[in-house]
């Protein structure tokens, strides 16, 4: 900050003055002496100053101290509005700041959660997929575990159908080759009595062959292992017989026409001739259903 000059004059002296002066609060001591009636100060700090100068004659007389006491403000951006304004404008930085962290940090805090719910809902989404594949691989296990626990008791059916037909097929045949054997004794016995114990063998024998067991216990596993294929067929063609119903089960398992004719007790042109009519029957009552139960084509081996 710059001063106006201050100008001395005395005029009580004659002939050469001098002047030494002091700006009290500034100046550390007197300056010189000098003509000079002017003293300049600049740049001088806000406050309260006092400016002292004395005069002196040539003959040496000092006149008496004079002084000028003076106040400089401070600059307008030093002054107490503008440190107000300046703690003002400093505290709404500090809000503002304050509230775009905030801001920043809600936001990071929601992306944050966003993220962290999409992982969520990511995992849950996997856990899912992965619980329905456990699911289908369950009933997958459980399907193939039924089907093999069908498929065993289809075999063990099937081989207990076989070991009762083979059974018999075996009591027809050894009932048959006693039957013969008796037949030649009795060619070979002359007295009466014996013939007629022969006969009476010969009729045990032949009611034996007409017993029903074996077949109702053939026809129980034959059904099991043939999705009830007797039972469909007698609801089909009701028209058939019970010899015709066991010649159907006989030619399902495709066997030979001369095991058809000891389990039938015929004789294998009786055989042809019921294998004629059976065929009569199921052809003209119902063509589609005998095709499915017996197949297209289906061939039987005689021997």
């Amino acid at each position: 900050m710059e001063l106006r000059p201050f100008r001395v004059l005395f005029p009580y002296f004659n002939g050469t003055v001098e002047y030494s002066s002091r700006l009290k609060g500034s100046d550390p001591q007197w300056s010189a002496w000098s003509k000079k009636t002017e003293r300049s100060y600049t740049n001088l700090p806000a406050g309260k100053y006092t400016f002292e100068v004395v005069a002196r004659g040539n003959n040496g007389q000092k006149s008496p101290l004079s002084l000028f006491e003076f106040t400089i403000s401070p600059p307008w951006y030093n002054s107490i509005l503008a440190w107000a304004v300046y703690v003002l404008v400093f505290v709404a930085l500090l809000y503002y700041f304050y509230k775009r962290q905030q801001r920043k940090y809600l936001l990071q805090h929601t992306e944050r959660l966003k993220k962290q719910r999409d992982r969520y809902e990511e995992e849950q989404r996997r856990l899912q997929y992965q619980h329905q594949l456990e699911i289908e691989k369950s009933e997958k296990e459980i399907i193939r575990l039924r089907n093999v626990r069908l498929q065993s008791e289809v075999e063990h059916n099937n081989a207990v159908l076989a070991s009762n037909t083979m059974n018999l097929l075996q009591k027809r045949e050894l009932l048959n080759k006693i039957k013969d054997e008796i037949l030649a004794v009795q060619d070979e016995v002359e007295p009466e009595k014996r013939t007629r114990n022969m006969r009476r063998i010969i009729k045990i024998i032949n009611e034996q062959l007409e017993i029903n067991d074996d077949w109702e216990r053939f026809s129980l596993y034959f059904d099991k292992s043939n999705n009830d294929f007797l039972k469909t067929l007698k609801e089909s063609f009701p028209l058939l017989t019970p010899s015709d119903l066991k010649l159907c089960a006989y030619l399902r398992l495709n066997l030979s026409t001369k095991a058809i004719a000891d389990l039938l007790n015929l004789s294998i042109r009786g055989v042809e001739s019921s294998r004629y009519r059976l065929r009569k029957k199921l052809l003209i009552s119902n063509r589609s259903i005998a095709v499915r139960l017996f197949g297209r084509g289906r061939q039987h081996k005689r021997e």
